[in-house]
C-alpha cells in the first residue's frame, strides 16, 4: 500500500514538473486545491488558489524552464496525505522545497494543499552549453597521501598531475571548482589529524581565493557539510570528481550525489587508491581502483581518463 501511495505522489509531482517545463502554467495551477496556501521565501505568502495563480502567471513571464527536483523525500502521513521535500533547480533560479503537502481528493486525484519553498539563488543567464552548471570536485588531495605523509598512495603523484591539468582547464573556463578537505576530529586518527601538516591540501593543488574549500570529518563529503547547500546556490548539476581515496571517499561521494540526482563523472587517472591487505586476500592499488571504477560506471556515473574527458570539452 505504501509503495502504491509513493508511486502515485511521485507521478503527480512529475506531471506538475513536466507541465511547468512545457509552459502549461494553467495545468500547474489546477493542481492546487481551492484553499491551498503557498509560502515563497523571501517573496511572501499566498492564501488561496486565485492568489497562487497570480503568482505563477506573473512568474511565467520570466520564461522559467528546465525545472528539476533532486534529493526528493516523501513522508506518508496517511493514505490521503503525503509530504514531499526536495532541492530544486531551473534555468533562472534554485532553492529547496521545505514542504509540499499532497492530498488525495474523493476522485482519487492528488492535489497540492500546501506549498512551501525557498529561493536560494537567482541565475540571470546560464549559457546554453550549461558550462557554469558543471563543477570540478577535488576530494582530499592532502599531504598525508603524498610521499613522506602518514598514508602515502602509490599513484597519488600521477593523480595530482592530472588533477592539475583539470584545474587549469576549469580555471581557464571560469567554471566552479570545489576543494574538499578531510580533517579527523581526534589526534589519534591514522592521518589527517587536526593541527597537522598532513591535513593540508597539497601545495601543487592549492585553492585560489575564489575557490571554495569544504571541510568534512567523514568519508561522505555531503555528510554534515555545506557541500549540497553550495551546489544548490550555484545551480550546479554536474560534477567532475577527482581525488582520493578511490575505494572510499570517491566511492562515497559519487554514490551519494548520484542518488540525489546529480550527474557524476569520475576521472579515473586523476584518482588514487591504496593497495589492500584483507586477511588472506591482497589487492594492489591498480586493481583496487579498477574494481571501484567498474562499479561506479555500472550504476552511478561515467568514467573517463583526463585525456578522454578534455577531448570532449576543449573549447
Amino acid at each position: 500500500m505504501s509503495q502504491t501511495i509513493y508511486n502515485e505522489v511521485m507521478d503527480a509531482s512529475q506531471a506538475w514538473i513536466e507541465a511547468f517545463n512545457k509552459g502549461n502554467i494553467e495545468q500547474c495551477i489546477n493542481t492546487y486545491t481551492e484553499t491551498a496556501t503557498m509560502r515563497v521565501n523571501p517573496v511572501g505568502e499566498f492564501n488561496n488558489k486565485a492568489k497562487i495563480a497570480e503568482f505563477w502567471q506573473t512568474f511565467s513571464l520570466k520564461h522559467p524552464a528546465e525545472l528539476t527536483y533532486r534529493n526528493i523525500q516523501l513522508r506518508i502521513l496517511s493514505p490521503t496525505h503525503v509530504i514531499l521535500s526536495a532541492d530544486w533547480q531551473m534555468n533562472i533560479a534554485s532553492g529547496f522545497i521545505t514542504k509540499e503537502l499532497w492530498v488525495k481528493d474523493h476522485s482519487g486525484k492528488w492535489l497540492l494543499a500546501e506549498d512551501d519553498f525557498s529561493v536560494l539563488a537567482q541565475h540571470d543567464a546560464i549559457p546554453t552549453n550549461h558550462s557554469s552548471r558543471t563543477a570540478l570536485l577535488i576530494i582530499d588531495m592532502q599531504q598525508d597521501y603524498f610521499p613522506n605523509g602518514k598514508m602515502p598512495l602509490s599513484d597519488i603523484e600521477v593523480a595530482a598531475e592530472n588533477t592539475r591539468t583539470l584545474l587549469t582547464h576549469f580555471r581557464s573556463a571560469q567554471q566552479p571548482i570545489i576543494h574538499v578537505q578531510h580533517i579527523f576530529k581526534h589526534m589519534d586518527a591514522p592521518f589527517f589529524q587536526p593541527n597537522s601538516e598532513g591535513k593540508e591540501i597539497h601545495p601543487s593543488l592549492a585553492p585560489q581565493s575564489n575557490e571554495i574549500v569544504i571541510t568534512k570529518h567523514k568519508a561522505n563529503s555531503t555528510l554534515a557539510t555545506t557541500l549540497e547547500q553550495y551546489l544548490i546556490e550555484k545551480g550546479i548539476s554536474q560534477l567532475i570528481i577527482v581525488g582520493a581515496m578511490a575505494h572510499m571517499c570517491i566511492d562515497a561521494i559519487t554514490r551519494s550525489l548520484s542518488d540525489k540526482g546529480y550527474q557524476c563523472t569520475i576521472i579515473n587517472d586523476a584518482c588514487a587508491a591504496p593497495s589492500l591487505d584483507l586477511k588472506q586476500t591482497k589487492i594492489n592499488a591498480e586493481d583496487n581502483k579498477a574494481l571501484i571504477m567498474y562499479a561506479l560506471q555500472f550504476a552511478y556515473g561515467d568514467v573517463y581518463t583526463t585525456t578522454e574527458w578534455l577531448a570532449q570539452h576543449q573549447r
